[in-house]
């Protein structure tokens, strides 16, 4: 949807290892340039077989090699197949030592109900059309894009509710212009 939920996952996988996100500590400038391997993103989408969640399972095996926690993150997890998901409730119900598990998902109810029940769930809500206006509008003053309130509007109606549509949408309106 573009509401935030791969925002919001890292973010909780940087402040989990660092509790004030200073942005200085080894934690945070690992996290901040991609260069940990103690926080991992899979995409459910494109790696749903059991084949893919078994590899990862032998990733999470032994202790986080830099951070405190290591954090798995699946996007899309609601493309993995059930074979992958019942792997992965074997692992969740005894998960290895300093690792959180994070699904992100467009579907809950495809994610299996044992899967579901052994997960604490946040919903992310798509954006309010006022408040993702008010973010367009302030990308196209930073960006010098000259947009009136009117194209704003119409760009924001149109984007469904999702700031990343309306970012795209207001790259498209611009270019064309």
């Amino acid at each position: 949807y573009g509401c935030g939920k791969t925002i919001c996952a890292t973010t909780f996988a940087r402040m989990i290892n660092c509790n004030y996100l200073c942005g200085n500590c080894e934690a945070c400038k690992m996290s901040i340039n991609d260069i940990n391997s103690d926080i991992i993103i899979l995409d459910g989408a494109l790696n749903s077989g059991i084949d893919n969640i078994r590899q990862l399972i032998d990733r999470v095996k032994y202790a986080p090699l830099y951070l405190k926690y290591r954090i798995v993150i699946i996007e899309e997890a609601h493309m993995l197949s059930k074979e992958s998901m019942d792997v992965l409730l074997l692992t969740l119900q005894d998960p290895p030592k300093n690792t959180i598990f994070i699904f992100t998902t467009t579907n809950l109810i495809k994610i299996t109900n044992t899967l579901r029940s052994r997960c604490l769930l946040i919903h992310i809500n798509k954006i309010e059309h006022d408040i993702l206006f008010k973010e367009l509008k302030n990308i196209s003053i930073h960006e010098d894009m000259n947009l009136s309130d009117d194209i704003l509007s119409i760009i924001s109606k149109s984007s469904d509710n999702s700031l990343r549509q309306g970012i795209s949408n207001l790259e498209t309106i611009y270019l064309a212009k």
